[in-house]
């Protein structure tokens, strides 16, 4: 038998068994159901026993579970692909949220049994995730793992609400392009490379401002720098100036120190 799913609510079955329903496509003749409420009729802590099961002590209980399964059956073109016969790309997607009438929370939402119970802590919950979302070995070189085409929204990614104890982002970066990019590069790029971080400046440089918004420091694309407005290159000027004359004062003061030493020799 293969594993369909089921639905048992207050501990009755509500007669979905054995059924011709999928025939001919995954679950094949006949699927067993699986119950998706069913703490009436469970043993222990949520220990589903399907028929049969021989006997064993629940602290040695352990199951691999899924608990929706979309199984995506591309026969036809890869993704980008355009068939002559149709004559428009046609999109192939596991599980679509479709929003309608007035504006809608979230599309998404993930919740552990006791998520409205705000009085715990986040290691006294319980059925909480390891991980939130995760991409297991499903990528090709030329996928982008999330994407956004809306072409104005609030925020891209808000964790201000959670204080993160191992970095909120981590990057695996070891050069250019593999670190964060800004307007497809025309606006510099932060990487890491031999074990450095690496800024390189956008095509008009790097501006380092104030908090207020007034620009401190400005590194230009040939290496051009103003500080606080005023041109790094016109101040060096006048100080390279102030340090040539004390070298060679210092120099003449040399020179006259050992004239000097000389006739105090000569007259001794």
């Amino acid at each position: 038998r293969g594993a369909g799913l089921g639905l048992l609510e207050h501990g009755d079955d509500l007669a979905v068994g054995k059924t011709r329903f999928l025939q001919g496509n995954l679950l094949g003749l006949d699927y067993e159901k699986i119950p998706l409420l069913t703490p009436a009729v469970l043993r222990g802590d949520y220990h589903y026993l399907p028929p049969g099961t021989a006997d064993f002590k629940d602290e040695h209980f352990d199951a691999a579970l899924v608990g929706l399964e979309v199984d995506v059956l591309n026969g036809g073109l890869p993704h980008g692909s355009v068939s002559p016969a149709v004559g428009i790309p046609l999109s192939k997607v596991g599980v679509q949220i479709v929003g309608f009438g007035k504006r809608n929370t979230a599309a998404v939402e993930l919740r552990s049994e006791d998520t409205d119970d705000s009085g715990k802590e986040p290691d006294e919950r319980r059925g909480t995730w390891h991980y939130g979302l995760i991409e297991h070995n499903a990528l090709n070189s030329a996928s982008t793992f999330l994407i956004s085409t809306s072409s104005a929204a609030k925020r891209g990614i808000d964790f201000s609400l959670t204080r993160y104890a191992d970095s909120a982002i981590r990057l695996n970066s070891e050069g250019s392009r593999t670190g964060i990019s800004f307007n497809e590069y025309k606006g510099g790029e932060i990487y890491a490379e031999d074990e450095a971080l690496a800024l390189r400046t956008g095509v008009q440089g790097l501006s380092i401002q104030t908090p207020n918004g007034r620009e401190l420091f400005w590194i230009g694309r040939f290496g051009l720098m103003r500080w606080n407005g005023i041109n790094v290159l016109l101040l060096a000027v006048p100080v390279l100036a102030v340090l040539g004359w004390l070298v060679v004062r210092n120099f003449r003061m040399a020179r006259e120190l050992k004239e000097i030493r000389r006739l105090l020799a000569a007259h001794a």
